[in-house]
């Protein structure tokens, strides 16, 4: 999804920073010990194509991620708008 059309912003930012955020964050591979893959990909296939499949370690990968992402972009602009704030601008 393009952007462009998003006034510049806090929304525009997550839907630009946040999916390639989470395409590579990597999680392990339940039953490989040391083996990781991207967190969506264990996700997919743990929940999809295992019988006795453990998605809840990829799934909480995501999600802190998610969250984590989340509080930085707020930080981040908050951070930005007090700048711009005390420049008067």
């Amino acid at each position: 999804m393009l952007t462009r059309s998003l006034p510049a912003g806090l929304p525009r930012a997550i839907l630009r920073w946040l999916p390639p955020l989470l395409l590579v964050v990597p999680a392990a591979v339940p039953g490989h010990d040391g083996a990781y893959a991207p967190a969506f990909v264990v996700l997919a296939f743990e929940w999809l194509f295992q019988a006795d499949g453990r998605p809840l370690g990829a799934l909480r990968v995501l999600l802190v991620t998610a969250a984590l992402g989340l509080l930085a972009l707020l930080g981040i602009y908050r951070r930005l708008a007090t700048r711009v704030a005390k420049r008067g601008g």
